[in-house]
């Protein structure tokens, strides 16, 4: 293993998700140095969807085509949740500029700024969501317009069923059918892989056939659904092609993980970070953190290939969940490993877990996480600022349970932006003093 030399920065972001990667964008944009180090991300897994808000499970409330009167629910209801003390403007900005950014990477989204839109999923339900990829728009246009559509089944592509599908969606009163076709030049011995049929479309082995495939099975539908294989870099442009060879609107429907649609994000989202001169760690691990003499975090990253010293005048926590490790836990304790921050979880007498799985109220573990003032900074049991120039974001946050809340990215996002912006606020004040308004005292 090759021993590099110490590598300092004015912000190390930990976490390769989407707060890792927002966080790192929102730096980039305002010409902060920054590191991203990562052992893996949770895109692999995404949509390709920006949730901002679909249902709040404490009150009952399932169901919002609005997410911005949803947050005045979920508000009065959880009023400690990380939406608390930003106004909906704020919330827009920032979707604004992350979803900007994604466009200038290759991967544009569409949306109502008022209300949610949604996708069609594999199971032939109807997925809410407040920004979603243009290559999924379609379908949501398509049910608008009651328009006929066709749903591709590829033979072998397990997860998929274009049988199923239609008929969930038939309960909604959409006029849909479905034709099945073999992938063009895979034998059909074993599952099919997604990801190979992206990549066979992408580097034009298989665009053509697949695209005569489909042309044959239209009847008199005038809108296509198609499982998301439409390449990886090239899948926007790939998609118009086949528009304009069909003569018809063309729309993806995720494919359970390994997506491909999780895997153009991070392709293509880590891609453009480092065209902005973000440096990218991803796959590395960290032993721990340390403040030096000068009271910055100093730490080592390693993989299979270098060792780094790395100093960083601010860090931003953006490691997950216990899926991602950023939280861990131990009979009746969650705690945070690479700093040791106070995590907000129940008292002694409350349980992590209730005894039916599918508790109304959900699991308190669900919500546990760190807990911190307005501009994102982990707070202890004290309520005090942990360190000055040290923030969280992202899922790892308290009071919030983003699964059931349908709110993962917009709390992602959200936080992500809120403490780029207070640290840039900082780092451009003239006297050099901080322009936190609390102290360490009641930093909630």
């Amino acid at each position: 293993m090759k021993e590099d030399q110490i590598k300092t920065f004015e912000l190390a972001v930990i976490g390769a998700g989407i707060a890792g990667i927002a966080s790192s964008v929102f730096a980039s944009y305002r010409g902060i140095d920054t590191i991203m180090i990562g052992r893996s991300s949770g895109l692999d897994f995404a949509s390709g969807c920006l949730d901002l808000l679909g249902s709040e499970p404490l009150s009952g409330k399932n169901d919002f085509s609005n997410p911005w009167e949803g947050i005045d629910v979920l508000l009065n209801v959880n009023p400690f949740h990380p939406y608390r003390n930003l106004s909906k403007d704020s919330i827009m900005s920032a979707f604004n500029e992350f979803s900007g950014f994604m466009s200038c990477a290759g991967l544009p989204l569409s949306g109502q700024s008022r209300k949610n839109s949604f996708i069609i999923t594999p199971a032939g339900t109807l997925k809410k969501s407040f920004f979603i990829p243009n290559s999924m728009y379609e379908g949501f246009c398509a049910v608008n317009e009651k328009k006929k559509i066709l749903i591709i089944s590829i033979k072998g592509l397990k997860g998929f069923s274009g049988i199923q599908i239609c008929q969930n969606l038939k309960k909604y009163g959409i006029d849909c059918t479905t034709r099945e076709i073999e992938f063009p030049g895979i034998k059909i011995n074993n599952d099919l892989n997604c990801q190979h049929m992206a990549w066979d479309i992408e580097m034009g082995k298989a665009f053509e056939s697949f695209a005569s495939k489909i042309k044959t099975a239209v009847k008199n539908e005038n809108a296509i659904g198609i499982p998301a294989v439409l390449g990886i870099y090239q899948s926007e442009n790939l998609r118009a092609k086949l528009e304009r060879k069909l003569n018809l609107p063309v729309f993806e429907i995720p494919t359970f993980s390994p997506s491909v649609q999780g895997l153009r994000m991070k392709e293509k989202l880590i891609q453009k970070l480092k065209e902005n001169g973000v440096n990218i760690n991803l796959n590395s691990k960290i032993n721990s953190i340390q403040k030096d003499k000068n009271n910055d975090f100093i730490f080592s990253i390693e993989n299979n290939f270098h060792k780094k010293t790395i100093i960083a005048k601010n860090l931003i926590i953006a490691t997950g969940r216990f899926f991602g490790g950023g939280l861990q836990a131990e009979k009746r304790k969650v705690f945070e490993p690479l700093l040791d921050v106070y995590i907000e979880q129940p008292k002694p007498d409350k349980e992590l877990f209730e005894s039916d799985f599918f508790a109304k109220s959900g699991h308190l573990i669900n919500r546990c996480g760190i807990k911190t003032d307005r501009y994102f900074r982990p707070l202890n049991s004290k309520n005090q600022v942990f360190d000055e120039n040290l923030f969280s974001a992202g899922s790892i946050l308290s009071d919030q349970d983003w699964k059931r809340e349908k709110s993962g990215s917009g709390i992602g996002i959200v936080s992500s932006y809120v403490a780029v912006s207070a640290l840039s606020r900082s780092k451009k004040n003239e006297d050099g003093s901080c322009l936190f308004s609390e102290n360490k005292e009641n930093a909630a």
